[in-house]
């Protein structure tokens, strides 16, 4: 648990990158982030988190 650059963004199921949610330097912790989603279509999204060494891809729906 260290200091690092996080980045959260949101990508459709072609690839492209649909939103940055995060894009900081940020202390260890438990941290939430409003994300309106409003302005994309339903369906099925990937989100990726990076945080130094750390990543995770994990899948997100949207129902409207």
């Amino acid at each position: 648990p260290v200091t690092s650059d996080v980045t959260l963004k949101v990508y459709d199921l072609l690839g492209r990158e649909v939103a940055t949610v995060v894009k900081e330097k940020l202390q260890p912790g438990v941290y939430t982030r409003p994300w309106d989603a409003s302005g994309v279509a339903s369906g099925v999204y990937f989100y990726r988190m990076t945080a130094g060494s750390f990543n995770a891809v994990r899948k997100l729906v949207i129902m409207k």
